[in-house]
C-alpha cells in the first residue's frame, strides 16, 4: 500500500455514495502502486473489493465522472481515469503526500541540521548549477526570496552562461557536473509538499536542457511543458522520467542511422496525458545513469524523497 488513509476521507463527498462505491474506492487506494496505477480488470477489482461485478461497474462509473461536490476540483472532481491495464488515481498525490504536522516538523528539523552541516563543511556548488527560466508560479515568493540570497550564479574561468530574455541563467555553455539548482535543495519540506510536482518538472526540464546541449538557446518551461511533465511524473515518478531523458540519447528509436535525432522534450514525453515510450527509454537510460544518480544523490543529501521512490507503507 502506497497511501495513508486519513480521517478526512469520512468528510469527502465519495463517502456519501453507496457502500459498494466506498469499498471499491478504498480498495483502489490500497491497490495503487507507487505511481498511482491500479493494475486490474473490472472483474479482478470486484474480486479484490469483495463486491459483485455490477456493484464494481457502478462504482467505477461514479469515480470516473465529475463531482461538483468534491473538495478537490483539480480534475473536475473526477477521482480515477481508465488507462491501459487498469486505472490511474488522479488525486493520488494528494492522498500519498498528506503528512502529519509532526512528520513535517521533524523533516524541517532534519533539513535545517543538514544545511548547517553542509554550510560548515561543503563548498558552494552554485557554479555548477543548472537553472531554468523563472515563471510566475504559486511558489514565487519562496523562490524570489532564495534568489535574492543567491544572486547571479558565478562561472568558472573560460565558461559562459547562456541567457534568457530576462537575464536568467539557463545552462552552462561548458559541460560540467550536473546538479539541480540550489534553490531546489534549500526549500523547506512544507514547500515541497505543496509544489512537489512543479519542482520535479523543473528538475526534469533542467536536466533535459543540459543533456540536449541547449547552449546559447532560449529554453522555456512553458505551461504546456509543465502540465505535460507533471502528468508523466505523476505516473512514472522522478527517477524514471530522468532516466527517460537520458535514454532518449541512447535508444535506437531516437537516434536513427541516417542521422535523424529525436531529442526534443516533446519527442521524449509525447502525449500530454502521459504514457507512451517512457518505460522503453528509461530502460535504455539505466545503462547510462551516472548523471541521473548524481541528481538523486544530491536530492537525498537534502532529505528529499522524489515521487515514486518512497518505501511502501
Amino acid at each position: 500500500m502506497y497511501v495513508k488513509l486519513f480521517g478526512s476521507i469520512l468528510d469527502s463527498s465519495v463517502w456519501m455514495e453507496d457502500i459498494g462505491t466506498r469499498i471499491v474506492w478504498i480498495t483502489m487506494l490500497a491497490m495503487a502502486n507507487e505511481y498511482g496505477i491500479v493494475e486490474a480488470s473490472t472483474a479482478g477489482l470486484a474480486h479484490r473489493a469483495r463486491v459483485n461485478l455490477e456493484e464494481c461497474k457502478r462504482a467505477l462509473e461514479i469515480l470516473v465522472a465529475p463531482d461538483i461536490d468534491s473538495k478537490d476540483q483539480s480534475y473536475g472532481g473526477r477521482r480515477v481515469e481508465k488507462v491501459e491495464g487498469g486505472w490511474l488515481l488522479l488525486n493520488y498525490e494528494k492522498y500519498r503526500e498528506m503528512r502529519s504536522r509532526k512528520q513535517i516538523m521533524n523533516a524541517q528539523r532534519q533539513s535545517r541540521f543538514r544545511r548547517q552541516q553542509r554550510d560548515m563543511s561543503q563548498p558552494s556548488v552554485t557554479r555548477n548549477d543548472v537553472t531554468v527560466e523563472a515563471e510566475a508560479d504559486v511558489e514565487a515568493d519562496a523562490v524570489s526570496k532564495k534568489d535574492s540570497q543567491l544572486g547571479s550564479p558565478p562561472t568558472k574561468k573560460g565558461e559562459s552562461l547562456s541567457r534568457s530574455a530576462n537575464g536568467t541563467a539557463l545552462v552552462p555553455a561548458k559541460e560540467t557536473a550536473q546538479w539541480v539548482n540550489e534553490t531546489l535543495h534549500d526549500l523547506e519540506p512544507d514547500v515541497f509538499d505543496r509544489h512537489r510536482l512543479l519542482w520535479e518538472a523543473r528538475t526534469v526540464f533542467a536536466f533535459w536542457s543540459w543533456r540536449a546541449k541547449k547552449n546559447g538557446k532560449r529554453v522555456v518551461l512553458t505551461e504546456d511543458r509543465k502540465t505535460r511533465l507533471r502528468r508523466y511524473l505523476q505516473i512514472y515518478g522522478l527517477e524514471d522520467c530522468l532516466l527517460a531523458v537520458e535514454g532518449a540519447f541512447h535508444h535506437a528509436d531516437h537516434n536513427q542511422q541516417d542521422g535523424r535525432e529525436y531529442h526534443e522534450l516533446e519527442h521524449i514525453f509525447k502525449r500530454k496525458e502521459g504514457g507512451g515510450t517512457v518505460e522503453k527509454l528509461a530502460a535504455a537510460g539505466t545503462k547510462k545513469r551516472k548523471a541521473v544518480d548524481k541528481i538523486l544523490a544530491r536530492l537525498a543529501e537534502h532529505g528529499y524523497i522524489p515521487t515514486g521512490a518512497e518505501d511502501a507503507e
